[in-house]
């Protein structure tokens, strides 16, 4: 590819799904109130006053590699721990660590920690001296899985850390290695007061940019659920969830690999406008910290994340689907944060033209600028093709935009280990909506039958309508016995035999079968052969003979409620 400006940045037997979880366990912050705001403390807190950096040469810098990614602060190496700070301890036996960092003209300040040990109770908050900002509090519940921590950026070029730790709790261990100095103002990038610039030339694109909540956007509500903002190293890029095919809820994202996104990345959620064209309000504080780098190749320009935190039910989650066929889409669409910014869409009604690594479209509503780097592509079937690359330049109209071609990325990088673990070969994946798609569950009793304690009953596979690989398997039955499977969407518990019948009529009975010589009975489910819908709860249950059980000669297993998904 030549003469391009390089975009930017932004730019299974009975698993339950494990995204959702009370807000308190992954939100960057959790709420509350800083003690030393609210027992006001004499005694000052020590300074530490980081370098500052030669802005002039970062900018000079950020132009000359096109805003690739969108760089907003400086990485300046600070070092402060518990040692530095100062502790003043509270009537009530609460101790209060306290400690002031200045980076001079810095737009925004953030920390990161590689090290954030908190004992159980402790808080950490982040305010300024006006008391007009406040964060936090952040709890060992917020400690990424690398041991370390960042928070978001917070206005100005000064902060005070306050640690509350309560009475005969354990010692904490904090340490920052880097203050991260804003030197282009991120919060005027969102909201359009600043601009890049030359080379960038982004300085008159906020009226070509689309809300994804106007009429452009209105059938792909699920795609816009999918996309998020990153920010990561003082960088804004964009990413989007990606389901697998055990439909598990694994957190994984799709980015671009120049964005260089590291374990302290920031992911936000529905940060798009309630209305088009703005005034209803744009959220920016559904967010979850943390993540782990899966793979990431520069040929394809692509990046495979896995979000460390679980993800609350109000953010809303949906994992978008994949094509990986390698075909053209007739009709193509990307969603993204530009300049880390309320959520965008751009449509290609032409769809997309294959090149060696890359996907390129050419808009005929929308742009991308700095901060959509990392968005999603996505086909008539809105399912992801590739992350956002790179443009031929920062216009209004006429931008031609390269995405990676995430066919090339899942077999160069040998993606199917955590997008397809049920190997199943798939070229292409629907999307969950995790809302319509509850974990399975286990049901009524089993009894007691002449070989053991009873029999369970439980699945393999997938419960996704679409896929059509769904397995039933019974263990605990006596060997070589004759029984049958039968379900129906009625819950009851009736004494039937030696056991108790859970699923009421109507029922759908399945031929007989033969449990082997272990005593396992499996049954391969049609799903295309049965009224069974995504969105829809079945119960199964497995009836089988028994005669040396004694009584009626007969027995049941237990039940498996069986949500399917699409």
């Amino acid at each position: 590819m030549t003469s391009t400006s390089l975009l930017v940045s932004g730019g299974a037997i009975g698993m339950a799904l494990c995204l959702f979880a009370s807000p308190a366990s992954a939100q960057v912050s959790q709420g509350g109130q800083p003690l030393g705001l609210l027992r006001p403390i004499t005694e000052p807190a020590p300074v530490v006053v980081a370098p500052t950096p030669d802005v002039a040469a970062y900018m000079a810098e950020d132009e000359e590699r096109g805003h690739r990614p969108l760089r907003y602060g400086a990485l300046v190496d600070v070092g402060v721990d518990i040692g530095d700070g100062v502790w003043t301890t509270m009537r009530d036996g609460t101790r209060v660590w306290r400690i002031q960092i200045a980076s001079p003209g810095a737009k925004s300040l953030a920390l990161e920690f590689d090290r954030f040990e908190l004992p159980n109770g402790a808080k950490l908050f982040v305010y300024d001296e006006e008391i007009a900002t406040v964060l936090g509090a952040y709890t060992a519940e917020n400690r990424h899985a690398d041991g370390g921590f960042g928070f978001e950026p917070f206005p100005g070029d000064r902060l005070t850390l306050e640690l509350d730790v309560p009475a005969g709790a354990g010692e904490p261990d904090l340490r920052t290695t880097t203050v991260i100095h804003d030197y282009r103002d991120i919060f005027g990038l969102q909201n359009g007061t600043v601009t890049v610039g030359g080379g960038g030339g982004q300085s008159s694109l906020g009226p070509c940019l689309i809300d994804v909540n106007c009429p452009e956007g209105a059938n792909w509500g699920d795609q816009k659920r999918a996309t998020m903002r990153t920010l990561s190293n003082g960088a804004l890029c964009s990413g989007a969830l990606v389901n697998n095919t055990s439909l598990d809820g694994t957190r994984y994202v799709l980015t671009a690999n120049h964005c260089g996104q590291l374990s302290n990345c920031i992911f936000t959620f529905l940060y798009q406008e309630a209305i088009c064209g703005g005034g209803g309000g744009a959220p920016q504080n559904m967010t979850v910290s943390g993540c782990t780098v899966l793979t990431s190749n520069s040929n394809f320009d692509c990046r495979l994340l896995r979000i460390d935190n679980p993800i609350p039910a109000n953010y809303q989650p949906y994992f978008a689907g994949w094509n990986r066929t390698g075909a053209n889409a007739t009709f193509a669409f990307a969603m993204g944060h530009p300049s880390g910014g309320p959520k965008k869409i751009s449509i290609d009604n032409n769809g997309t033209n294959g090149e060696a690594t890359l996907w390129r479209v050419a808009w005929n509503a929308g742009t991308l600028e700095g901060g959509s780097s990392g968005g999603p592509l996505f086909d008539q079937d809105g399912r992801v093709k590739g992350p956002a690359c790179c443009v031929n330049a920062f216009v209004c109209s006429g931008q031609t935009a390269w995405f990676g071609r995430f066919d090339q990325f899942y077999v160069s990088d040998s993606i199917a280990q955590w997008l397809d673990p049920l190997n199943s070969g798939a070229m292409t994946l629907d999307g969950i909506d995790p809302q319509l798609c509850t974990p399975p569950f286990q049901t009524c009793f089993t009894s007691p039958n002449s070989v053991g304690p009873g029999a369970i009953i439980t699945y393999y596979g997938s419960r996704s309508r679409a896929m059509n690989d769904f397995h039933l398997l019974t263990n605990g039955l006596p060997p070589n016995g004759f029984g049958l499977y039968f379900y129906g969407q009625n819950e009851i518990l009736q004494p039937f035999g030696n056991g108790y019948r859970c699923v009421g009529n109507p029922v759908v009975r399945l031929p007989i079968i033969q449990a082997n010589v272990f005593g396992d009975a499996t049954y391969d489910l049609d799903l295309n052969a049965t009224q069974i819908q995504a969105a829809q709860t079945w119960l199964f249950q497995y009836w089988y003979r028994n005669p040396a059980g004694g009584g009626a000669g007969y027995n049941l297993s237990d039940a498996i409620g069986v949500p399917f998904c699409p």
